[in-house]
């Protein structure tokens, strides 16, 4: 839709130029200057949406509940490839709550749109059955709360999903059963609002192109909870938490596998959170893995007490610029990682606690003094971290001994296959306990805690300087 506003006797023309979206309605007043004299002109332009060749119209469901073929349920017929598809709105024929239904193969529409009027709107979409084919973007939750249930059939979003799309927002998917989702644009789990996204049994999510972000703006918040099932990123990047105020996390757990993620920002500007449990796998391929890569605003968090993380060869940069960073691993697998920085220039903290997770890595580098290394052995003793190559040490490391009872075995902190430079800061103990460090010969080996004495009753942190 164009807008064209003309003023004679050469005072100058106005060319304004806008997308109709469903919340068109606009008062400008518009200044122009000529030869030293000023002309005010008040236009006032209420956009009417009037369709127009290759541009979609909408059409409105107005029953609470229904099945999406029903063409009586929308106030202009069932959706098709011109009309988008207008759910849970209070205004132009629509109704809220509403809950409609598809079941049925070959079902289409351009946009679709959950809550798109007005903030209390409620719109829900079920997929039970069949399959849905959405040409531009989908906005679950324009303006007020929007769901997807899908438990079976295929959704192939061709454009972007838009979870949350404004501030104050909602909106949730839920795959479940064995429903499968394609997005093939950018993922938003919250772009201005709130954005949940729910991956559950064997259902898949398929994305072909497009940032995955989670969420997107500040005040935003997004969450990814996968407890099954499969997402495969399609070696596109994955942001969590990319600008400042905006704060997401994402859960896997049980046998959820989130495959082919490329480059991985926990934290970019904002704060981000990643937690892997159970045999949950996570897989990487291509670029590094930040944890987090902004300013001193930002934080990232992994927190692995099982499952594989496979970093595909890339490296882990903990507080890869100004920003705090921590990785802990209590339980599961830590591989395929080329070189672990701990930090790179803000502050960073890798911690290892208990006897039962494997670590390997090609190199460990610790670049800054504002690094910490911590320990925390349990009665079985300490996960070593197992690096192929080399080993460069400059912070402090902590040892937590609250689970490691009265013993006083040694044990292996590092093993290291090439060489090994630098030292942590000074052996002084504290807490009643004390320890000597070990680092070996400086290749081919070692590093450990050893002389280890224990109080009679133990204390809890040792840090040593």
């Amino acid at each position: 839709m164009k807008l064209h506003v003309g003023v004679g006797n050469g005072c100058g023309v106005c060319h304004a130029e806008e997308q109709w979206t469903p919340q068109n309605e606009k008062t400008e007043t518009m200044r122009f200057k000529q030869t030293g004299w000023m002309v005010q002109v008040a236009v006032i332009a209420v956009m009417v949406y009037v369709p127009v060749a290759g541009e979609a119209a909408n059409t409105y469901f107005q029953v609470n509940s229904g099945n999406w073929t029903n063409p009586v349920n929308w106030t202009g017929g069932v959706p098709t490839a011109g009309n988008n598809a207008m759910i849970g709105r209070s205004d132009s024929g629509g109704v809220t709550p509403a809950t409609c239904v598809v079941d049925t193969a070959s079902q289409v529409c351009p946009a679709l749109y959950l809550a798109s009027g007005a903030a209390t709107d409620r719109g829900v979409l079920n997929i039970t059955a069949g399959d849905l084919t959405c040409s531009s973007a989908a906005y679950i939750g324009f303006k007020g709360t929007g769901i997807v249930n899908q438990s079976s059939g295929y959704w192939d979003c061709q454009s972007t999903i838009r979870i949350g799309e404004v501030a104050g927002s909602d909106g949730t998917i839920t795959l479940s059963g064995s429903g499968v989702l394609t997005n093939r644009n950018v993922l938003y789990v919250g772009l201005l609002g709130n954005g949940t996204f729910n991956l559950n049994d064997s259902a898949a999510l398929i994305r072909t192109a497009g940032t995955s972000y989670v969420p997107n703006s500040s005040g935003a918040t997004g969450v990814v909870d996968q407890t099954g099932g499969l997402w495969d990123n399609g070696n596109q990047e994955l942001r969590i938490g990319p600008v400042a105020g905006a704060v997401g996390t994402v859960n896997l757990s049980g046998s959820g596998v989130l495959t082919n993620c490329g480059a991985l920002y926990v934290g970019l500007a904002g704060s981000g959170t990643i937690n892997l449990s159970d045999s949950a796998v996570f897989h990487r391929m291509g670029g590094h893995a930040y944890v987090p890569n902004g300013g001193p605003s930002a934080t990232g968090v992994v927190n692995q007490t099982g499952g594989l993380w496979d970093n595909g060869g890339g490296n882990i940069r903990i507080a890869s610029a100004s920003g705090v960073g921590s990785y802990s691993i209590s339980g599961g697998a830590l591989t395929n990682v080329n070189t672990l920085y701990n930090p790179v220039n803000g502050v960073g903290t890798f911690s290892v606690a208990g006897s039962s997770a494997s670590i390997h890595m090609a190199s460990y580098q610790e670049l800054q003094t504002t690094s910490t290394l911590r320990v925390a052995p349990d009665s079985g003793g300490l996960s070593p971290i197992n690096v192929s190559g080399s080993v460069s040490l400059k912070g402090t490391l902590e040892v937590d001994f609250s689970n490691y009872g009265s013993k006083t075995d040694d044990f292996t902190i590092i093993n290291y296959g090439t060489t090994l430079s630098g030292t942590l800061f000074t052996n002084i103990l504290t807490e009643g306990w004390s320890a000597d460090i070990d680092y070996g010969d400086g290749s081919d080996d070692s590093v450990s805690l050893v002389n280890i004495v224990a109080p009679v009753l133990a204390g809890t942190v040792v840090t040593i300087r």
